[in-house]
């Protein structure tokens, strides 16, 4: 397996490559996805990050061709679930939890419209609380049911100890969340999140 040239960023740009994630399609297949973040990154109306973009390769990772760029997932995870495909993560940068599904190898995906269609759990708006962060964690499937985690940010973009003004995440408090291996992944209502 080879990933030389599956994606370069020129450190000038002040844009950097983030959260990997790797899945193997039925079909033998592989597909990558990552995100953006830096300075220099694509970001919603207010800045943060939200843009992740896919990889296919068709030869064991000898070859990578760009499939699809998705606006509003960052921090995000590829896995298989019965014959569909989902990439999990978060909205934008302490945004909401969200999953979209492709039925077509990962070309074209479902748009987290509201909670019947991949919104899982709404974080709030700008930086009030909840503040969800993830990254490219692993989907565990364990006695009928699916799992992985996030956190949530309690207070984001704080001055950090230390001095120096260097500004971060600090407060974070990890969780699990939950769904029926039988049910719809995009429907909330069939999400549940630990304490």
């Amino acid at each position: 397996m080879n990933f030389n040239g599956l994606r370069y960023q020129d450190p000038r740009t002040n844009t950097y490559l983030g959260s990997p994630s790797l899945v193997l399609l039925p079909n033998g297949d592989m597909l990558a996805s990552h995100d953006y973040f830096g300075p220099g990154c694509p970001g919603d109306p207010v800045g943060k990050g939200n843009l992740s973009s896919l990889y296919r390769s068709a030869d064991d990772g000898a070859t990578w061709h760009n499939i699809s760029h998705i606006s509003g997932l960052i921090w995000g995870n590829l896995f298989i679930h019965r014959e569909y495909l989902y990439l999990i993560g978060v909205s934008r940068e302490f945004g909401n939890i969200v999953i979209r599904r492709s039925e077509d190898g990962g070309y074209t995906w479902s748009h987290p419209a509201d909670a019947k269609s991949g919104l899982l759990f709404a974080g709030g708006a700008a930086e009030e609380l909840p503040n969800y962060h993830g990254s490219a964690m692993p989907v565990l499937a364990h006695r009928g049911r699916l799992y992985t985690t996030f956190e949530d940010a309690r207070r984001p973009n704080t001055l950090l100890p230390g001095g120096g003004g260097a500004r971060g995440v600090t407060g974070i408090q990890a969780f699990v969340i939950s769904v029926g291996e039988e049910d719809d992944l995009l429907d909330a209502s069939n999400w549940v999140m630990s304490n």
